[in-house]
């Protein structure tokens, strides 16, 4: 299976913002928005793979026992 473009820069994403939570001392509104976009791209993406993981699951379909 391989990962779209699109999964590859969100996971690019997340990096940086979880490296940006560890690394920084962003604190208040700062941080609540590095959680909030961290949170929605996980979302996305987690959206992303199930969604190719069900285009690309084989079907019993036409099978006969």
């Amino acid at each position: 299976m391989s990962a779209s473009l699109g999964q590859i820069v969100k996971v690019e994403r997340i990096d940086f913002i979880v490296k940006l939570l560890i690394f920084s001392q962003a604190q208040g509104e700062r941080r609540a928005l590095l959680d909030e976009w961290l949170g929605e791209l996980t979302e996305d993406l987690l959206s992303d793979m199930k969604s190719e993981a069900r285009i690309s699951a084989p079907t019993d379909e036409g099978r006969s026992n």
